[in-house]
């Protein structure tokens, strides 16, 4: 990345803000202009100093923007991942930010010598870097946004915690256009206003050029082009981010979760030809967790996301949910989760953030959707099986009811009997019958949604889902699992269904999908289809094909299904069919 060479300006030792701050060390020079190290002398703590380089613009209305923004409330918000300005001056005819926190190397810094070593980042390290970047841009919207997210934005300090500094400097942005070009989106090129929008777009610019070791510069190729075996959702991820159209960018609270998923799909993938050091060491995940709190219970992650084991381990209560028209709370993060786990708070009910205010219905929030899931999942199995054992029960008294009647008619009127238990009989004809006509229709031959292994198994089982195959996606009886993307337009969103909002769609139809293997007389079908983000499905197929009859007929149920829509381009899912 192209920086303004400028020489250190205040030796060392020089003091600023009536001797409050005392510079100990010239760190790097950005862009913006030389960078130091500096003492608090009020409270012992740590700071950085950034000069501002005179020929960025008018230094007295530069001060009086910074002096602006840091007395009023725009960053009075505290968060692990934000360097927050501290005081505004000017010293040797430069405007200067000071800010908290010191130490570490800047992305920039980091990516150029793994580029000199002929190294890379590995996707777990973009992971942790982008999900600590997703959660500071989405916390720092409370004051507006940053406005020049980049990778000499971003510090890795010597904790190995990710930061954003530069708070309040985004002003500078078309200033800075001609150094920064595509890594700033275009509207922070043309405008110092920070925003929101501006700030998706500088994430989806950083993960680019961690990914590509270039710049996202006009008519870049997609990721997945430059590094064989990234995933295609890495692209959707960063053809949404970066949209030309700010209006068209995912919000920044949707980013973590996309992030995560795009990264998940081949977690042992790393950058072409590079065996790289890691990212300085956090503690570990499970020291974290399990180490002594005040006012929490160590947890047990399985398999979260790292961000939501950060999160649990937090013992802070800034959490509120709203059910009805009742606020409750604040808990912390471990005990939201707990509740959803014992459904006091379900799929509808607003979590809140005490922090920014940010309100979200909880089945949508970024670190909480498979632990959603999984809690609807635990009581509709719950469910399922209270219903099998009442239906075994009711079958057993009804039973020995009957049999009971029948013995003493018998005995009690003898020839009698015959008409009673021809009635009964009848009764009972009458019964079955209704108990069949409702099992038809509620489908007791089963649907079930198998785990994602033993979705690969009756993949495999079928022949990998090659047959039938070959017909455009779209088509009648088609099926394509390519996705088309633009890096110009970045035309799609990073959303999909979950299976709380697929799940009862499927069930209403039970009776149809049922109807179609008793008429093509076919014992199971392990059926896979695409919704696009219509809600519309636009593809099935069924035990791996889509010309068979069973699949014809499926596909027709299914086409008739209306799904909630989303912001994605499709949404895969699967279930099983029997008898």
């Amino acid at each position: 990345m192209p920086t303004q060479q400028a020489s250190a300006t205040l030796p060392i030792g020089t003091t600023l803000d009536n001797e409050r701050f005392t510079v100990t060390a010239h760190l790097r020079t950005s862009s913006i202009g030389p960078l130091y190290a500096a003492t608090d002398e009020q409270t012992g703590d740590d700071v950085t100093v950034q000069l501002v380089r005179p020929d960025l613009g008018d230094q007295g209305q530069l001060l009086s923007q910074l002096t602006e923004s840091i007395s009023s409330e725009r960053f009075e918000f505290v968060h692990e991942n934000i360097s927050k300005p501290l005081h505004a001056g000017t010293a040797a005819n430069h405007v200067y930010l000071v800010s908290e926190g010191s130490g570490g190397q800047s992305l920039q810094e980091f990516a150029q010598r793994k580029r000199a070593s002929g190294g890379g980042f590995s996707l777990t390290q973009i992971e942790n870097i982008g999900t600590d970047l997703c959660l500071a841009a989405a916390a720092c919207q409370a004051g507006g946004g940053h406005g020049a997210i980049c990778l000499e934005s971003v510090i890795v300090n010597n904790e190995g915690q990710v930061q954003l500094s530069g708070l309040g400097l985004g002003v500078l942005s078309p200033k800075l256009a001609p150094q920064l070009g595509s890594r700033l989106s275009p509207e922070s090129q043309n405008s110092g206003t920070p925003t929101a929008a501006a700030d998706v777009y500088g994430i989806g610019a950083v993960i680019y050029e961690l990914l590509v070791g270039a710049a996202p510069d006009k008519g870049c190729k997609r990721p997945s082009e430059v590094v064989p075996g990234l995933s295609p959702l890495l692209d959707q991820f960063i053809g949404a981010t970066m949209n030309p159209d700010p209006s068209q960018r995912p919000a920044a609270q949707q980013l973590t979760g996309a992030l995560q998923k795009a990264l998940a799909v081949d977690p042992a993938a790393t950058r072409s030809g590079s065996q790289m050091a890691a990212l300085p060491k956090r503690p570990s995940l499970a020291q974290a967790i399990t180490a002594p709190t005040k006012s929490a219970t160590p947890r047990n992650t399985g398999s979260q996301s790292a961000t939501l084991a950060r999160a649990l381990a937090e013992t802070r209560e800034r959490w509120l949910f709203s059910s009805g028209k009742l606020d409750y709370g604040p808990f912390s993060l471990a005990s939201i989760v707990e509740q959803i786990e014992s459904a006091k708070i379900l799929p509808g009910n607003i979590l809140i953030d005490n922090d920014t205010g940010e309100r979200v219905k909880v089945e949508t929030h970024p670190l909480l959707i498979e632990v959603v899931e999984q809690a609807k999942q635990k009581r509709d199995d719950e469910r399922r099986a209270n219903a099998e054992v009442l239906h075994a029960s009711q079958e057993k008294n009804r039973g020995m009811a009957l049999y009971f009647i029948v013995a003493a008619v018998v005995l009690s009127i003898g020839g009698g009997a015959y008409f009673i238990v021809k009635a009964l009989s009848t009764e009972d004809t009458k019964s079955t019958s209704k108990i069949a006509t409702l099992e038809e229709g509620a489908i007791e031959a089963k649907i079930s949604f198998p785990t994602a292994e033993q979705a690969k198994k009756r993949r495999k089982r079928h022949g990998g889902g090659k047959s039938g195959g070959k017909s455009p996606g779209g088509t009648a009886g088609g099926w394509d699992d390519s996705v088309s993307f633009d890096m110009a337009q970045g035309d799609v969103g990073s959303e999909t269904l979950g299976n709380y909002q697929v799940n009862p769609v499927i069930s209403r139809s039970g009776g149809k999908l049922g109807r179609c293997l008793r008429s093509t007389n076919t014992g199971d079908a392990f059926i896979e289809f695409i919704v696009k983000g219509t809600g519309k499905v636009s593809q099935v197929r069924v035990n791996g094909t889509t010309k068979a009859p069973v699949a014809r007929c499926i596909r027709k149920v299914m086409m008739s299904m209306k799904f909630p829509s989303f912001d994605g381009t499709r949404s895969k899912h699967n279930f099983d069919l029997s008898f």
